[in-house]
């Protein structure tokens, strides 16, 4: 006899959100049953103001844990899921936040949690040799 097992919660993900860092966004993204949020932190914006907002979403997840947490893998998303909260997932649309600079993009990708993140958009600005370099 097959042994029963427990459906898996579903998974929702909003792949590009560009919502300014407030609880009021969580709160109606929950009410959506949505799992999990791809917060873009910069498209054309310089490094310095990247990181100002990279910091406010951090800021704003410190004091809204009770609804949304950071993650850095499919097994946070899963867990922060389970657990009834958010997952949020930052990214970036283009690379001016990392200036075309390894060094910086090493930086973003570590505020951000996603080293993969920063280098696949290495990559982009600086050709596949930099996406060597970066993740050595």
């Amino acid at each position: 006899m097959a042994e029963a097992t427990t459906p898996k919660r579903r998974i929702t993900i909003d792949g590009l959100g560009i919502p300014v860092p407030e609880r009021r966004w969580v709160e109606m993204w929950r009410q959506g049953d949505v799992s999990c949020v791809n917060v873009t932190v910069a498209i054309w914006e310089n490094a310095a103001a990247a990181m100002s907002v990279i910091g406010a979403w951090k800021h704003m997840l410190a004091n809204n844990a009770d609804i949304a947490a950071l993650a850095t893998s499919a097994a946070d998303v899963e867990r922060i899921a389970a657990s009834g909260r958010t997952a949020i997932v930052m990214g970036f649309q283009h690379t001016a936040p990392i200036e075309h600079d390894v060094k910086l993009a090493r930086v973003v990708s570590r505020e951000m949690g996603s080293p993969l993140k920063a280098a696949s958009t290495a990559q982009v600005a600086s050709g596949p040799n930099h996406l060597k370099e970066m993740i050595r």
